[in-house]
C-alpha cells in the first residue's frame, strides 16, 4: 500500500500547489463545466511552472492509481479500442458538433435536434456523443441531450454556424476559414488533414511482420511508391499540403509565449558576438529566427527554405521587423527543390562572421538517419571552411527537437561534456517521463515513421547520428513544464 498512498499523496500536495497559485491571483481554477477559453488569465495561469509541473503530477498519478486498480484485461480491452475514440472525435470535428451546442448554450440540445442539423442519423449521432461524453469529452445534461464542456468546448470554429454547415464540404471555403489560427489547428489535428496518419497507423503491423524495402506504412495505406513528402507536393493533394502547411503554423498556439528562450531551454543567444549569422535551416517564413533576432537586432539571420515560401517571409518580417530587412540583415535564401540535398552556399563557408549559427528546429525529425546525416554534413563542411580561413571562427549547429523520455530511471548511457542539463523527471513512484500525462511525443514518434520512416529520437541517437556527421554533441538543455513533451536545445561543436 506504501507506493498507493505516496500517489494520493503527490495527488493532495500538487493540488494544494494549484489552489495556492489561483488563490493568490484571485481567480477559480477552470473545471469541466467551463467553456475552454486560452486568452483567460486563468487559462494562461495553468502555463505557469509551479501550476503546470503540479497539473503533470496529477494527472500521472491519477493514471498510474487507475493503471494499478483496473483489471488488466479490461485495460487491454479498452486500450485497443480507442481507435474509435478517434474516430468519434473526427466525426463531430467534420460536422461541427461543438459549434451547434455553442449556440445551444447550457441547456444543450437533443440528438433529435442535432441530427437534423448536421443531417445525420440521430440515434447513431447520441451513440457517437455518448462515447466522448464517457470520456469527459461533452456532456450529456439529459436523456439523448448533449452540450459542451471545457474539452469540447476546444473543437469550437471561429467561424459562423452558418457557414460552417453550408460549406462543409466547400475546400475553397475550408482554406478561407484557415485565417483563424483555431480552426486551422481544430482541423489539422482532429479534421479531413488526420485521416492521413489514421489510415497509415492501420497498417504498422503488415509493415513490422512483412517489412518491404522501401515500403512504409503509408506507401502501403495509399498504394504509392512515392515518399509522403513526393505524394503531398503532387497537384490533386495541392489542397491537403495547403492544411497542413497552415495547420502547423497554427499550432504555435499551443506554444508557451517566448519559449525559445525559457532559461531551461538554455541556448545563450545573447551572449553571441554582434553580426553572428543565424542561419535558419528549413525555417518556413523564418518564425522562430524572427523572435530571436527582435529581441538581439545585431543578429543577422538567413532563412533557408522552399522558394515558394520567399514571399510569405518576406511579408512576415517586413510586417513584424521591418528595419531588419530595411538594414540589410535579413536574407531569404530558396531553392526549387529540396533544401538539403545541395551544400551550404559558398557565402557563408567564406564568412568573417565572428558566428555562424544554424538552427534546425523540427526538422531532423522528418528524416531517416542517413538523410539526417547528410543534412549535418552540409553544416559541418562549412565550418571546416570557416575553421581555415577564419580565425577564433565559431560554428555550431543548434538542433531544436523533442527527445522522448525512456520510462526507466536507469540514466541513459550517452555522456554529455562538459554537461547536461538536469532533465526535469517525475518524483517517484511516478514513471520517469511522466507516463499518461506526457503521451504527445510518443504519438509524434509513432507518426513520424508511419509517414516517413523517420522518427522522434531519444538522446544516444542524436549522438550518434552527430558523430557521424562530424559534429560532437556538446550540451543538451530539456524543456520543463509545461513542454517537458516539447522542446530540447541540442547543441553541437565541429570535432
Amino acid at each position: 500500500m506504501e507506493q498507493l498512498r505516496q500517489l494520493v499523496s503527490l495527488i493532495s500536495t500538487s493540488l494544494d500547489t494549484v489552489e495556492e497559485v489561483f488563490s493568490r491571483h484571485n481567480l477559480a481554477v477552470p473545471t469541466l463545466d467551463t467553456a475552454y477559453d486560452p486568452a483567460s488569465p486563468a487559462e494562461e495561469l495553468l502555463s505557469d511552472p509551479a501550476v503546470s509541473t503540479a497539473l503533470l503530477t496529477i494527472v500521472a498519478a491519477s493514471g498510474q492509481l487507475t493503471a494499478t486498480f483496473r483489471k488488466p484485461t479490461i485495460a487491454i480491452l479498452n486500450a485497443a479500442a480507442l481507435f474509435n475514440v478517434s474516430a468519434a472525435i473526427r466525426t463531430v470535428s467534420e460536422l461541427h458538433v461543438a459549434n451547434v451546442l455553442e449556440e445551444a448554450g447550457a441547456q444543450g440540445m437533443h440528438a433529435e435536434e442535432l441530427g437534423a442539423i448536421c443531417k445525420t442519423d440521430a440515434l447513431h449521432t447520441a451513440r457517437i456523443l455518448r462515447l466522448l461524453a464517457t470520456h469527459h469529452i461533452f456532456n450529456e445534461v439529459a436523456p439523448d441531450t448533449f452540450g459542451n464542456n471545457r474539452i469540447s468546448s476546444a473543437l469550437v470554429k471561429e467561424h459562423p454556424l452558418q457557414d460552417l454547415l453550408s460549406s462543409r464540404r466547400d475546400d475553397a471555403f475550408q482554406m478561407r476559414s484557415y485565417e483563424s489560427e483555431r480552426t486551422a489547428f481544430v482541423d489539422f489535428l482532429l479534421g479531413r488533414s488526420s485521416e492521413v496518419p489514421f489510415k497509415c497507423a492501420a497498417y504498422g503491423l503488415d509493415t513490422l511482420i512483412s517489412p518491404i524495402p522501401d515500403q512504409l506504412p503509408f506507401n502501403r495505406a495509399y498504394r504509392t511508391t512515392d515518399t509522403f513528402y513526393e505524394w503531398l507536393s503532387s497537384s490533386e493533394n495541392e489542397h491537403l499540403r495547403r492544411r497542413l502547411d497552415v495547420g502547423m503554423r497554427a499550432t504555435e498556439q499551443t506554444r508557451i509565449r517566448d519559449e525559445i528562450f525559457r532559461a531551461f531551454l538554455g541556448f545563450p543567444w545573447s551572449n553571441l558576438p554582434p553580426g553572428s549569422i543565424l542561419v535558419d535551416v528549413g525555417g518556413g517564413v523564418g518564425s522562430v529566427t524572427l523572435q530571436i533576432a527582435t529581441r538581439y537586432p545585431a543578429l543577422r539571420v538567413i532563412v533557408q527554405d522552399l522558394e515558394q515560401v520567399a514571399e510569405a517571409a518576406a511579408e512576415l518580417w517586413r510586417l513584424k521587423f521591418p528595419s531588419h530587412i530595411e538594414n540589410q540583415m535579413m536574407e531569404f535564401q530558396g531553392t526549387v527543390s529540396t533544401i538539403f540535398s545541395p551544400p551550404q552556399p559558398a557565402t557563408l563557408s567564406s564568412s568573417t562572421s565572428p558566428a555562424v549559427i544554424f538552427v534546425l528546429r523540427y526538422i531532423l525529425h522528418n528524416w531517416d538517419d542517413l538523410r539526417a546525416i547528410s543534412i549535418l554534413k552540409h553544416l559541418r563542411a562549412v565550418a571546416a571552411t570557416r575553421k581555415m580561413s577564419v580565425k577564433n571562427a565559431i560554428t555550431k549547429v543548434v538542433i531544436i527537437e523533442t527527445v522522448p523520455a525512456l520510462a526507466t530511471r536507469t540514466r541513459s548511457s550517452v555522456h554529455i561534456d562538459p554537461e547536461e542539463t538536469a532533465e526535469l523527471r517525475a518524483p517517484e513512484p511516478l514513471l520517469p517521463n511522466w507516463g499518461i500525462a506526457n503521451t504527445e511525443a510518443y504519438f509524434l514518434d509513432m507518426a513520424m515513421h508511419q509517414l516517413a520512416g523517420a522518427r522522434e529520437r531519444p538522446l544516444e541517437s542524436y549522438r550518434e547520428i552527430m558523430r557521424e556527421a562530424g559534429w560532437k554533441l556538446e550540451s543538451v538543455f530539456h524543456g520543463g513544464p509545461p513542454v517537458s513533451w516539447e522542446l530540447s536545445h541540442l547543441v553541437g561543436d565541429p570535432m
